[in-house]
């Protein structure tokens, strides 16, 4: 027998529904706003990549220094035995790393959300060239593409944050802003966007990833 909604649970559905909607609407002007944190992001992001990339072609004994680093990481990815394995340290560790450059930027005028930032971009360049040796640039796009679209952006995002924060700390300490409303943007995206996009980019890596790249092995 179907269950009649009395009013008031009309009303609260109704509630939640314009809450909802209110949060949407709230989270997409604050990413307009975002937009040129996330622009000069992005370009820090790129830019290190091609330094790394050019430092690697004039002296290739920078590969190693990062091999070890990196084969490292490989390796407690693969220690995995299940897909389900996978996800779950792909997701954990993926959201403690883009938490913690979120939390970075709580230390005002110095920016350090970058180091990470740059960093990530310095280990995919390496880690291009090391995968150059076993695999074609094809393969290495096919292992990175899948998931990559969805955790790069998160990644860009959440640096973009880190720079909001410190940025909003810093104009606290000299009295032009108040922390409020910036911590509860903050909260909003990495509650609405954050969260879903990582856990979405690690499943994709876990489940989907490994079948597209080994097309191309």
């Amino acid at each position: 027998m179907r269950k009649i909604e009395t009013s008031e649970e009309k009303e609260q559905t109704l509630t939640k529904e314009s809450y909802i909607k209110n949060q949407w609407h709230q989270e997409v002007e604050f990413l307009k706003n975002l937009k040129l944190t996330l622009i000069i992001t992005i370009a820090i992001f790129f830019g290190s990549i091609t330094i790394a990339a050019i430092l690697c072609l004039i002296n290739p004994e920078l590969i190693d220094l990062g091999k070890d680093f990196i084969y490292q990481a490989l390796g407690d990815i693969t220690g995995a035995q299940t897909n389900s394995e996978l996800f779950i340290f792909i997701a954990a560790n993926n959201i403690q790393a883009l938490t913690l450059m979120i939390i970075m930027g709580i230390l005002p005028f110095i920016f350090l959300p970058a180091f990470t930032l740059i960093t990530n971009g310095a280990i995919i360049s390496v880690a291009t060239f090391l995968g150059l040796e076993k695999m074609s640039f094809l393969a290495i796009i096919a292992h990175i593409m899948p998931h990559g679209i969805i955790e790069l952006p998160m990644i860009w995002l959440s640096c973009a944050l880190g720079f909001y924060l410190c940025l909003s700390v810093s104009k606290k300490i000299i009295g032009e802003s108040s922390l409020k409303t910036a911590l509860g943007n903050i909260v909003r995206t990495y509650i609405m966007i954050i969260i879903p996009g990582t856990l979405l980019a690690a499943i994709i890596e876990s489940y989907i990833t490994p079948i597209i790249g080994s097309l191309f092995l």
